[in-house]
């Protein structure tokens, strides 16, 4: 086991023992090499590596400590997997399952630099304008405040829909300074926004009249709109 740890802590070049690493908690002082490990974890499996690679990548590093030889093509397979989406659904499957504050950081063969979006959805994985809707139950929500990032610049189109909401359930969304930016209840139907900077902070306040139960349910709708510029014939 000694061997195997100094191995995975050499190959991804972890300044933490590996041992001690955790992948559901975001542990001060072992955040940044945890989110590494996951991040290699995930991109592992999304590479979907043969035992006939694994065997490869095993038997090259035992050679001489280095990704040199036939497990060179495996490396590069599993590095190309790597990026900000992937770890962003693997803390997001592991917070759902497990609950917990999966790590958030990196450094390393796997380092990367974070967008400021990136880092809201992997700080806060509760919903993001990318995956055009968020729909959750009433037990799932810590609060009714949320952050947000966007796909990019311009203008959104957001709606609250759920079979046990009032109709004055509703959504506010707000900027950093708390300027409101666009709201509505569940009868408006899609609301467009002001237009919003994927460089800019943004936060829901979800008001969810109507969820008495635990497992009620409801889903946020979002779309970017697209302003399309009339033509005159003259």
């Amino acid at each position: 086991m000694a061997q195997a740890n100094a191995d995975i802590q050499a190959a991804l070049d972890l300044q933490s023992d590996p041992a001690d690493l955790n992948l559901l908690e975001a542990l001060e002082g072992l955040e940044s090499d945890s989110a590494n490990l996951l991040m290699f974890s995930a991109a592992f499996l999304k590479a979907g590596i043969s035992d006939s690679g694994l065997n490869a990548l095993t038997d090259d590093f035992a050679d001489d400590g280095e990704f040199n030889g036939d497990g060179i093509d495996e490396l590069q397979s599993i590095e190309s997997e790597a990026n900000n989406a992937l770890l962003s659904d693997a803390r997001m499957r592991l917070q759902n399952q497990y609950g917990g504050t999966p790590p958030d950081g990196s450094s390393g063969d796997f380092s990367w630099e974070l967008s400021q979006c990136a880092v809201l959805a992997l700080t806060e994985p509760v919903f993001s304008a990318v995956s055009r809707n968020l729909s959750a139950r009433r037990e799932m929500m810590m609060g009714n405040r949320f952050s947000t990032c966007l796909e990019g610049t311009g203008f959104y189109s957001f709606s609250l829909s759920g079979s046990e909401l009032k109709s004055f359930a509703g959504w506010t969304l707000d900027d950093a300074s708390g300027t409101e930016q666009g709201s509505a209840t569940s009868d408006d139907g899609n609301t467009t926004t002001f237009a919003l900077d994927d460089n800019e902070q943004y936060s829901f306040d979800l008001f969810l009249a109507g969820l008495s139960n635990p497992s009620d349910g409801f889903t946020l709708h979002a779309t970017r709109v697209l302003r399309v510029m009339r033509l005159t014939r003259w």
